[in-house]
């Protein structure tokens, strides 16, 4: 039997390793936060040598791994998705300088320099007015690493907001903690470079999109069906799959897949966000592992991404990604009531994490024959913007 070593507790390993189980496969876990979800599914180590001694293959389930963890000599020649692909997306200076590289497009953008001699690595108010001039307002500013479900990002939405935008970002730098501080926790700060934020055009959009794919280790590639996705205060609220798109536009969701795919010699799940604007499609960002846009192909496709991850990683052949009709998933985000477990027509998964404020404890999908069934789905748990930030 194959051990694959996940880097990493939570609810994406946790799916993970449910995932291997049928394929006569199992997950070891290293995290050192306590009670992590993955438990339930594989042996958790907090030792790096003890995990890396017990595993054959290595994958992780997010970006932000500290250099001593995928640098270790028994992990890093075994690391798949390979550390070229890990390190490009947990930088988006360097993710959207790739995508420009291979011809995909992207919202303008700007490295943002840092001037204030007193507080260095947080841009100016002069730094922000020279990146609205150039790109235009509305603006967002994120951090170059770190930053997810809309954290690490300030708007800009007119020349008033500059002066407070530059004092926000103050917190944001606060945030990032030096590469040689030894990490506590696996999920320790990266290190701030010397320009640690970005400044992005906002655009108007007419939805958000999200493409997954799989690559196996003989360079196979499967894409799953195109998603749809909606946010609430930043933090993915639901998922519609398949999306209605052109033949146009999902041939070339799959040539750039394909190019990021092939260019990064990757093995495992990708996946690409996407925004769809009156003037085609613009790359927003990818993420070198399973998804949460991804979480209804569990019970919406014939192998769901975490078990083509799996295969993947495991060198076998992927599964087929054909739909098993139509799905839509929620996240159930900050509560989880215990009447969602008397919910008899949806699939429900929850992740065994304590209750807190715009933290994901888990989701329900719904599957139908027909979209037109599926669109009259609500979630029994409308968003609630205090559960959300």
């Amino acid at each position: 039997m194959k051990v694959i070593g996940i880097l990493g507790g939570g609810q994406l390993g946790q799916m993970l390793g449910l995932a291997a189980i049928p394929l006569g496969l199992r997950c070891i876990f290293y995290e050192q936060a306590d009670n992590p979800c993955a438990a339930a599914a594989g042996k958790v180590y907090r030792n790096l040598t003890k995990f890396a001694e017990a595993a054959d293959v290595f994958t992780y389930e997010f970006e932000n791994i500290p250099q001593h963890i995928t640098t270790h000599p028994l992990i890093k020649n075994k690391l798949l998705p390979p550390l070229k692909p890990l390190r490009i997306a947990a930088d988006r200076s360097q993710e959207k300088t790739l995508f420009a590289k291979l011809g995909i497009p992207t919202v303008n953008w700007l490295p943002l320099p840092a001037t204030m001699p007193s507080t260095p690595n947080i841009p100016s108010v002069e730094d922000l007015a020279d990146a609205a001039q150039t790109i235009g307002l509305p603006m967002i500013i994120k951090t170059t690493t770190m930053g997810y479900d809309g954290k690490g990002q300030v708007v800009v939405r007119t020349q008033k907001d500059l002066a407070k935008a530059a004092r926000n970002l103050k917190s944001i730098v606060k945030e990032h903690r030096p590469v040689n501080t030894p990490p506590a926790n696996i999920k320790a700060k990266a290190t701030a470079p010397s320009s640690p934020f970005i400044a992005e055009q906002m655009v108007n959009f007419k939805r958000e999109l999200s493409i997954i794919s799989a690559r196996d280790r003989q360079g196979n590639i499967a894409h799953y069906p195109i998603a749809e996705n909606h946010h609430q205060n930043g933090i993915l609220y639901s998922t519609y799959a398949p999306a209605l798109i052109s033949a146009t536009r999902l041939r070339q969701l799959h040539s750039w897949m394909e190019k990021l795919l092939t260019h990064l010699s990757y093995t495992g799940v990708l996946t690409l966000e996407v925004f769809e604007t009156s003037k085609g499609l613009l790359a927003n960002e990818m993420a070198p592992r399973v998804h949460n846009s991804g979480h209804w192909t569990i019970e919406g496709t014939i192998s769901s991404q975490f078990e083509n991850h799996i295969r993947a990683v495991a060198g076998m052949k992927l599964g087929s990604t054909q739909a098993r009709g139509y799905s839509k998933m929620f996240n159930l985000v900050g509560r989880a009531e215990p009447r969602l477990a008397q919910i008899t027509d949806a699939h429900l998964h929850l992740y065994g994490k304590q209750a807190r404020r715009g933290r994901k404890l888990g989701h329900l999908t719904y599957t139908a024959a027909n979209k037109a069934q599926l669109h009259k789905i609500s979630s029994p748990m409308e968003p609630h913007k205090s559960f959300y930030s």
